[in-house]
């Protein structure tokens, strides 16, 4: 049972979180889609029957690679050691760029159907419709582009996590400036936020601290490792302080892997 109601645990977090980010499902249902299109030429504008065919390929194998990129870079590799500081998680932005890149192509729905439609159909009521349905995709991905909270290029500037011999260090993509909690207020991972999380985005998590009713709240989104890996650590060096000072050391990441690896 949680100790903060209405909150899940990091176990029900971590499996929330993996199925909303797992890229095997958008890379087979893109490309079944982007080969359903060029049949649809007779009900729709030939333009935007295959805009939206090319792009839901092009969405479908981006996905497929980088469904094999996330098995290949599964593990403790995202853990590092910052000289002079400690362990640094850096935050992945894979689905966040993911999304601005196909959003960004999305925009360019109204030309592109224009023009495919002018050297196919040559029909000016097909170019009209072309152009009215294009222009409608291309509001609907202007504002989907507009109206993201995170962006990746000017997030990509360092560490999300940070595990220091003084303090436990939070930087969520959304926050200018990083929370730094001492471990001598031993920071504890309540729970999370019980959210579907869309995709790419991770549930706001609860911390606990020592001489406060209230609890601090993060934005996960862009963590790369389980959320049970971070309570692990946290609990681990909150509660074995003459451990931390191996925090500033190489030996830091060996560490880590062997907390990790622990039953």
């Amino acid at each position: 049972m949680m100790e903060h109601s209405g909150l899940i645990s990091t176990w029900d977090a971590d499996k929330a979180h993996a199925k909303a980010n797992n890229w095997v499902r958008p890379a087979i249902f893109f490309s079944i889609v982007g080969l359903i299109f060029p049949f649809l030429t007779a009900r729709i504008p030939v333009g935007i029957a295959l805009f939206f065919s090319v792009y839901c390929l092009f969405l479908g194998i981006a996905s497929a690679v980088l469904a094999l990129r996330q098995v290949a870079r599964r593990g403790s590799g995202w853990i590092t050691h910052v000289e002079g500081v400690g362990l640094a998680v850096r935050p992945s932005l894979t689905a966040l760029r993911a999304q601005r890149i196909s959003s960004a192509v999305g925009i360019s729905c109204a030309p592109v159907a224009l023009v495919i439609e002018v050297a196919l159909s040559h029909s000016i009521l097909a170019s009209i419709i072309s152009v009215v349905m294009g222009l409608l995709v291309s509001v609907l991905f202007y504002y989907i582009y507009m109206s993201s909270t995170y962006h990746p290029s000017m997030k990509d500037r360092g560490s999300i996590i940070r595990l220091t011999p003084d303090h436990l260090e939070i930087h969520p993509l959304v926050d200018d400036s990083p929370a730094q909690i001492p471990w001598d207020l031993h920071p504890t991972i309540v729970g999370f936020e019980p959210m579907t999380p869309t995709f790419g985005q991770a549930p706001l998590m609860y911390v606990s601290i020592d001489g406060s009713e209230d609890k601090l709240v993060f934005d996960m989104t862009g963590t790369p490792i389980p959320f049970t890996w971070l309570e692990r650590l946290t609990n681990y060096f909150a509660h074995n302080p003459d451990k931390l000072a191996t925090l500033a050391l190489p030996e830091g990441v060996a560490l880590a892997r062997a907390i990790l690896q622990a039953p």
